[in-house]
């Protein structure tokens, strides 16, 4: 038996660009894969403009997801595993991204050392610029979701990177959102949206004894709490 629900709303693609319910849109739908990626496991993969009604009502505007029928799993250790590569991608600390690809099957676990080294400087001539980038138009269209996984496929001529299918349908998810996001603000760069509320998450879920055996240097937690201060007006609920 199939139950279902009348929302009144309107479709995030009928929405006009820079509209004012677009942005509340897009800060949510943040917080809500931010949930989904890293605490949940569990989240909507085809989130396109018309699966996706902006709804207004007395308590201020909502965000209703539709058409469930493509859910997918993430495994508790890769969803862990993502905060981890998020957390380490933030402090650039690209051995430590090679052993999260490896964590989570991105990377066979025997490479060798010499490939070890190698993927270290593809990744950060790779993914370096990504996070380095300002902002503007020029920059979000040059350094978007999309051409991010277009780079690290290119790597794959040197790499053995092999993503399984639920991190196949996150990727397709992000540059769905990053779409909607763009529509919201032109400059819209997800890195500078994302892993703030990642380390949020980091400090306020995962227990100390986590981060220490994570080996977090000092300088890393400092740049966590820089990460969160400074975005802290956009901070998602507690």
């Amino acid at each position: 038996m199939m139950v279902s629900e009348w929302v009144d709303g309107t479709p995030l693609r009928a929405i006009p660009s820079r509209d004012r319910r677009l942005i509340e849109a897009q800060s949510l739908m943040r917080d809500a894969y931010c949930q989904s990626m890293y605490i949940d496991g569990y989240f909507h993969a085809d989130c396109h403009g018309g699966n996706l009604l902006w709804t207004e009502g007395e308590d201020g505007g909502k965000l209703c997801i539709l058409d469930c029928g493509l859910m997918v799993d993430i495994e508790s250790s890769a969803a862990e595993g993502l905060l981890r590569l998020s957390l380490h991608l933030a402090a650039r600390d690209w051995t430590s991204v090679v052993q999260d690809f490896i964590a989570l099957g991105f990377l066979p676990n025997d490479l060798s050392p010499s490939l070890l080294i190698e993927a270290r400087g593809i990744f950060q001539r790779i993914i370096g610029p990504y996070l380095n980038v300002g902002g503007g138009v020029r920059a979000a269209s040059a350094y978007s979701v999309s051409s991010l996984l277009d780079d690290l496929s290119s790597a794959t001529v040197k790499l053995p990177i092999s993503l399984p299918p639920s991190m196949v349908f996150l990727g397709r998810a992000v540059v769905q959102l990053e779409g909607l996001a763009l529509r919201a603000n032109p400059d819209y760069r997800l890195v500078d949206d994302i892993l703030p509320v990642a380390a949020r998450i980091a400090l306020r879920s995962v227990p100390k004894n986590k981060l220490d055996a994570g080996n977090l240097e000092e300088e890393r937690q400092s740049l966590l709490y820089d990460l969160l201060y400074e975005s802290a007006a956009d901070s998602p609920s507690n």
